[in-house]
């Protein structure tokens, strides 16, 4: 895996608290520019392309609780971190939040680790959680690493470019 790293210009992980936040939506929306009929990740789903001048390799791993020992075979490689939250599911922010402190942040103590940006989908839809609500409950305060959190819609593309040249601004410097 080293090899193949160091070929592209990027590494990315986009992982999920929970399923169905809309991760490979998202994903295949910036690949492919549409959206596609998902269904929930089973394991590991890596993608490639390329995003400005930016050749991204996105590993779209699996939420569920099965998945969960893969994450440490992939993230120790990754220079950024992708967290797709469904901001609609206020009821599951607070489990978002345990899962993303106990799991997706000891990965990002690895010294290749640069930044953490966090997706805020589902917004276009009634009822979901604001972005400053969202940051209070998912602690992102107390980071000791750069971290940014975005507003998006999977479905249209709505917030995906912008949050994403955060993380490509922020790991090119």
């Amino acid at each position: 895996m080293g090899g193949f790293s160091s070929r592209l210009s990027r590494w990315y992980a986009g992982v999920s608290t929970k399923e169905t936040p809309g991760k490979t939506t998202i994903l295949y929306k910036l690949k492919e520019g549409t959206v596609v009929e998902t269904i929930s990740t089973v394991g590991v789903n890596l993608e490639k392309f390329r995003f400005k001048k930016v050749t991204l390799a996105v590993l779209d791993i699996g939420g569920q609780e099965a998945n969960r020992p893969l994450w440490r075979c992939y993230m120790g490689s990754m220079r950024g971190v992708i967290v797709v939250v469904d901001s609609k599911d206020a009821e599951r922010v607070d489990e978002a939040a345990e899962t993303l402190h106990h799991f997706v942040l000891s990965y990002l103590r690895n010294p290749g680790t640069e930044a953490l940006l966090v997706l805020a989908n589902k917004q276009d839809l009634c009822g979901a959680v604001d972005t400053e609500t969202l940051i209070e409950r998912l602690g992102l305060r107390s980071l000791q690493r750069p971290w940014h959190i975005h507003a998006t819609c999977a479905t249209t593309g709505e917030g995906l470019s912008e949050g994403l040249s955060w993380l490509t601004d922020k790991l090119s410097r």
